[in-house]
């Protein structure tokens, strides 16, 4: 679960636990690449915006999508190179009409909307594995 938002990794991790999900948050998607190397995992769950720290001017930028694109790309890995093809969710509170759609042409799985519950973690694994036989109930 990766989050700049304590509150945020709180809230979610607890909901990934009343699905029955084992979970580590971290803060950023360097600290999510540094996780993947060092421990298994089914899926991942990634905030599209967070804040960089060290950013001078403290904007926000898409580097949820950036870490997703480092992942896909594989080439961070030595220990688990099969993590380039990890189920990723995009969490985001953003609403706009094709989020969806952006979130996943830049290579998340799926998006899932703020707040987040177990029941829409529950229903984007279902719709990855439906997507795994052939369908994609959501277009």
């Amino acid at each position: 679960m990766v989050d700049d938002e304590s509150m945020i990794r709180i809230l979610v991790s607890r909901q990934l636990e009343l699905a029955g999900f084992k979970t580590i948050a971290v803060e950023s998607g360097d600290k999510a690449i540094e996780e993947l190397e060092k421990n298994d995992f089914d899926f991942v769950l990634m905030d599209k915006n967070m804040n960089i720290d060290n950013s001078p001017d403290k904007n926000f930028r898409n580097c949820g999508i950036e870490a997703t694109r480092t992942i896909r790309d594989g080439g961070v890995f030595r220990k688990f190179r099969n993590y380039k093809d990890i189920p990723i969710f995009c969490i985001s509170s953003e609403a706009w009409d094709n989020i969806r759609d952006y979130a996943i042409k830049s290579g998340v799985d799926d998006y899932i909307g703020k707040p987040v519950t177990s029941k829409k973690i529950v229903e984007a694994i279902a719709r990855l594995e439906k997507n795994k036989k052939g369908y994609r109930d959501w277009e």
